[in-house]
């Protein structure tokens, strides 16, 4: 965090950048279907349903489900338990990504400090969300 915050600032100073294309907006003001749903809305289902789609019809679901129930014992069945985590933590961060895009969209421009401050909202978010902290077991057929 420290890192990419440390290159915000080398590159934008503390001046904000806002010389985006007056379409980039729609993605996070824009409505669809008749300009009733937002779009975040629409792409927030579609990302919504592919991952419940992944997780419980693919054998990549069941090794994630496995190595969330018991990472030692998923090695041990000869998943390439590494290789998931990896996938996993890509999947993550091209989802921050989009989030991302989205916020910078929706305030029209970007500064170093753009959500500074927000990490325990986030992580209170989280908890109040039912994620147990200290992990759980998976629910899913697979497991």
């Amino acid at each position: 965090m420290s890192l990419f915050r440390g290159i915000a600032n080398a590159v934008l100073g503390d001046k904000a950048y806002t010389k985006y294309p007056s379409d980039f907006g729609f993605l996070g003001q824009g409505y669809a279907i008749g300009g009733v749903v937002p779009f975040q809305l629409l792409v927030l289902v579609a990302v919504a349903g592919a991952a419940a789609l992944v997780l419980n019809r693919t054998v990549v679901g069941r090794y994630v489900y496995a190595i969330g129930n018991n990472k030692t014992a998923a090695k041990f069945t000869g998943r390439a338990v590494e290789n998931v985590r990896l996938g996993i933590f890509a999947v993550t961060g091209l989802l921050s990504g989009l989030a991302a895009v989205f916020l910078t969209s929706r305030i029209g421009s970007t500064r170093p400090n753009i959500a500074s401050g927000w990490e325990l909202d986030i992580i209170t978010t989280v908890v109040l969300g039912g994620v147990a902290i200290a992990g759980g077991r998976a629910t899913s057929r697979a497991s």
